[in-house]
């Protein structure tokens, strides 16, 4: 992971607890060599839950969250017996598919761009850290 890659206020685990939202402090931690203490959270169903997405009615395996500046919505769609999560943005003009989404803080990241509003937890994890770090 490279501190590049992070904004305040991205999730991460910091010695294998949940960081709630980096700090401009915790990334110059990064820089100045502690950058191996933190590793990146995988995105997965429970993540997607725990940031406010929604299922589709009709289908368990795919996920939500609106984009309402660009009249969209993020779709998640969850293949079964794999842990591959395809990114949608789905709108009544077309869709995009983005290249795989890995990580929560990735989410974060094209969720801020889309929209430049922070994408936050809806619930908050057990085993949480200070943003202190």
């Amino acid at each position: 992971m490279k501190a590049i890659e992070l904004r305040k206020g991205n999730y991460v685990n910091w010695d294998d607890e949940f960081v709630n939202g980096m700090t401009t402090n915790s990334i110059h931690q990064f820089d100045i060599g502690l950058i191996h203490k933190i590793t990146p959270i995988p995105l997965t169903e429970e993540w997607l839950k725990k940031l406010g997405s929604r299922y589709v009615a009709t289908d368990e395996s795919l996920f939500w969250i609106p984009v309402s500046n660009l009249k969209a919505e993020l779709h998640f769609e969850i293949y079964p017996n794999t842990d591959e999560i395809v990114t949608i943005l789905k709108s009544d003009f077309g869709e995009i598919i983005f290249d795989r989404v890995f990580f929560v803080h990735e989410l974060q990241n094209l969720y801020y761009a889309l929209t430049k509003e922070e994408l936050v937890l809806a619930v908050t994890p057990i085993n949480t850290k200070t943003n202190d770090c």
